[in-house]
Parts: structure tokens; sequence; C-alpha cells
């Protein structure tokens, strides 16, 4: 396997996943970590194999775990948050499918908000340039979900584990293939009229999950 391919594919695709749109990622470990801050280029910290590939799919009941006891509006909000995510991840894996693009689709972007939006849709910008594409027959699964706490205003937040491994990526003018990983996301939202919307974030790929 082309280990240039799959380190931008990786860098990419944990990117699109998950941004930082204010503030930078600090993750540290051996698994690559990628963010993006408002008026910045994407950076990625470090580079790995792929993890070996699965098959999953996406699974809307996944359990949630808190080790605090939330009041009905926190957890009213929690799912919200927790159906928005896994909305978010839907559309994630069509458009890379669909081998991603300047804008994104109507269905994508009413799920972002702020800085946070524009973050990605630079990295699905880049995501196309680079030629890289999701394979029709990739599959994922998100394990948990979880209540983190908030930061600074944000309304609430959530925690989840994605399996990834069952994606598959392609690039352009090439045979070579990478595969998706396990992927941790963090994520902080508001509202935006009546929806809400993923206004921060950030993901890191771990080992398991």
């Amino acid at each position: 396997m082309n280990r240039r391919m799959v380190a931008t594919a990786m860098a990419l695709v944990m990117i699109g996943s998950g941004l930082t749109a204010c503030g930078s990622s600090s993750d540290a470990g051996p698994a690559p970590s990628a963010g993006v801050s408002a008026g910045s280029s994407a950076t990625v910290t470090s580079a790995a194999s792929p993890s070996p590939s699965v098959s999953a799919t996406p699974d809307p009941s996944a359990s949630s775990t808190s080790n605090s006891t939330a009041t009905p509006s926190e957890d009213a909000l929690f799912l919200e948050a927790s159906k928005v995510h896994l909305k978010y991840l839907e559309e994630l894996v069509a458009f890379e499918k669909s081998g991603g693009g300047a804008e994104l689709p109507p269905a994508m972007a009413r799920l972002v908000g702020g800085n946070y939006g524009s973050a990605v849709e630079k990295v699905y910008t880049r995501f196309a340039e680079a030629g890289l594409k999701a394979t029709e027959d990739s599959t994922w699964s998100r394990t948990k979900v979880w209540p983190i706490p908030t930061t600074g205003r944000h309304l609430t937040a959530i925690g989840a584990c994605v399996d990834f491994r069952g994606m598959t990526y392609t690039k352009k003018g090439t045979s070579k293939t990478a595969e998706g990983p396990w992927r941790l996301d963090e994520l902080q939202f508001d509202r935006k009229g009546s929806s809400l919307v993923m206004t921060k974030g950030r993901t890191s790929e771990v080992k398991s999950c």
C-alpha cells in the first residue's frame, strides 16, 4: 500500500470526520490527530497505518453512558445532539462516497454552524482536490455516545465512538486504497434558529473505543 496515499487519505478523513473550528486540536498519541482553526489551513500532527477493514452498519440505537444524573431538559438536549451527530455522520459518509466538493450538500450544511461549517467546507474542498473518494460498499458504525462537559457558552456537548474501519478510500489515478480508523468525536452544539447544530468539535484516531 502506498504510505503517502494512506497518510493523505487518513489525514483528510480524520479532519473531515471532526474538526476544531475554534481553537486547535491538542490530542496526543501515536494516532493521527487533525484540526482546523477558523482562518487557518488544516494541519496533521502525525500519521499512522490504517486499521484492518471490518463490516459495520450505522447504529441509531448506540448506547450512551454518563457518570452524572441529567435533568429532563439536559436529557432531551443530549438525545437531540445525538440524533444530529448521527445524521451528520450519515451525510458525511454519503458526501465522501461522492468524492466531496467545494460546497456541502444542503442536508449536511444545515447540521453545522458558524466557523465550524466553513471549516468543514474547506476540508471537503481539499478532499475533492486530492482525488479522494470512499467506495460505495464502505460501511461504518457509531458504537457509543455520551454527554461531555460544555465549553464556553455552548448549549450541550457529546462524545462518541465511531468505527470507520469498514470505510475504504481510493485516490484518483491509482489503484491503492486506505481504510478508515476507530474515531473519537467530541462535539459542542448550539441553536441555529430552532435547530441544534454543531459549532465546535474535535476528533482523534484511537486504537479502540
